[in-house]
C-alpha cells in the first residue's frame, strides 16, 4: 500500500511540474503575440511581470488597446462618478470602458480601483468584448461553454498576468456573438487568417522546363512537388 501511495504521490508530482510547464510556454506564447499586437507591454526592462496581477483600472487600459482606441479611450472626459479613483491618468480609460458597456464598477460611486481583478470579473469583461450580454450570475457558465477558461476554473482568485495573457489570447481566437473571430474582425496581427497562396500561371520555357508563378511568398522547403514524365 505504501509502495501504491509513493507512486502516486510520485504520478502527481510529475503531472504537477509537467502542466506547470505547458501553462509556461502557453503563456510565453500568448505574451509574444499579445506584444506583437500592440495589446500589452512590460516594464522599461521589457519584463512582462507575468508572475504579478492586474488591478481593475489597468485593464480599462488593456480593453482599449486590444480593441485599437487607446488613445480614443486616454482622452475621453471624464465622465464617471467613482470616487475612488484617485489617479487622474486612469479617467478616461474608465470612462470609455464604463460609458461603452465593458466594465462595471461595485457601484456608483465606487469602482474597485486598486483592488485585483478576479477571473470572474475578467471573464466578464472579455465576454462583454465578444458581444455577449450575460448576467453577473451566469459568467462562469457561458466562459467554460464558449472556451475561454477550462471546467473547474476558481472564478474568485485573482490569476496572474501570464494567466490572464492566455485568456486574452484565447479570446481573441473565439467568436464573437456576431460569429466572427474577434481578432480576426479587429484586423491584428497573428490573429488575421493567412492568405492562401496559390498558382498563378504555368509556362513551358523549354522541353524540360516548366516556370510556376505563384500570387504570394513562398517557402521551397515546404513544397512537394511529384514529377511525372513520359517514357
Amino acid at each position: 500500500m505504501k509502495k501504491s501511495l509513493n507512486l502516486l504521490l510520485a504520478f502527481a508530482l510529475v503531472f504537477s511540474m509537467f502542466s506547470t510547464a505547458v501553462f509556461a510556454a502557453d503563456s510565453q506564447s500568448a505574451a509574444q503575440k499579445l506584444v506583437n499586437a500592440g495589446i500589452i507591454k512590460g516594464s522599461n526592462s521589457g519584463d512582462l511581470m507575468e508572475n504579478e496581477t492586474w488591478k481593475r483600472q489597468d485593464v480599462t487600459v488593456i480593453i482599449s488597446r486590444l480593441l485599437g482606441v487607446e488613445q480614443e479611450a486616454k482622452n475621453t472626459p471624464k465622465n464617471h462618478s467613482f470616487a475612488d479613483v484617485t489617479d487622474p491618468y486612469y479617467d478616461g480609460f474608465i470612462t470609455y470602458a464604463y460609458q461603452n458597456g465593458y466594465f462595471n464598477g461595485h457601484s456608483e460611486i465606487r469602482f474597485g480601483y486598486g483592488e485585483e481583478i478576479t477571473v470572474k470579473q475578467f471573464a466578464a469583461v472579455m465576454l462583454r468584448v465578444l458581444g455577449y450580454d450575460v448576467a453577473w450570475d451566469e459568467v462562469e457558465e457561458v466562459a467554460v461553454e464558449v472556451g475561454l477558461v477550462p471546467a473547474g476554473t476558481d472564478f474568485e482568485e485573482a490569476a496572474t498576468r501570464g494567466e490572464y495573457f492566455v485568456i486574452i489570447d484565447t479570446t481573441l481566437q473565439t467568436e464573437t456573438a456576431d460569429g466572427e473571430i474577434l481578432g480576426v474582425a479587429l484586423d491584428l496581427p497573428g490573429y488575421a487568417p493567412e492568405t492562401a497562396t496559390d498558382i498563378a500561371s504555368l509556362k513551358a520555357t523549354g522541353a524540360k522546363k516548366l516556370t510556376v508563378t505563384f500570387n504570394g511568398p513562398v517557402d521551397v522547403s515546404k513544397l512537394d512537388i511529384d514529377v511525372k514524365r513520359d517514357e
